[in-house]
């Protein structure tokens, strides 16, 4: 029996920080992605950027191509980075559905490779997140969150056995 190896093509670093300054300008702009990971395809080893939107069901994901088509625009990548790489999907969609359901919850996500993996019995083959939820923060500090608030210690006091 042959085995099967899989070669992942590495996700350039250029690309993945264009990414994560394509998300926080379309932040800067009230454009929210509540979710966004490129994700490689196995049969030809290409990367695509996805981010998931919620959006009613009536309403087309055109406007939302067209804001990502600016931005890029704005930031000259050329044919590096460009709309033709960027798929937009619903967050009900299954692959959003799939990737939310297990990791939307982590305080961030952002730079967590996923290579080789199955979740909700979908197969990722690579895939570099950034954010699964509107919670998840994306750039500098967010995989540093904000500690949580201590709780202030009550001084202890003796207890002494009455005889």
């Amino acid at each position: 029996m042959a085995d099967t190896v899989l070669v992942v093509a590495d996700l350039a670093p250029d690309l993945i920080e264009a990414g994560r300054t394509l998300l926080m300008k379309l932040d800067a702009k009230a454009v929210h992605f509540d979710a966004a990971f490129w994700l490689m395809d196995p049969k030809n080893g290409n990367w695509r950027l996805h981010l998931g939107v919620t959006a009613p069901p009536e309403s087309g994901l055109g406007v939302f191509y067209e804001r990502v088509d600016a931005v890029l625009s704005d930031m000259g990548l050329g044919s590096r980075f460009w709309i033709g790489i960027v798929t937009i999907l619903r967050m009900e969609s299954k692959i959003m559905q799939s990737l939310t359901s297990a990791l939307g919850n982590a305080a961030s996500v952002d730079g967590a490779r996923l290579d080789n993996a199955v979740i909700g019995g979908m197969r990722f083959p690579a895939c570099l997140l950034y954010r699964l939820s509107s919670k998840q923060q994306v750039g500098p500090g967010a995989n540093n969150p904000a500690p949580s608030p201590r709780r202030r210690k009550s001084p202890k006091t003796a207890h002494s056995a009455a005889a």
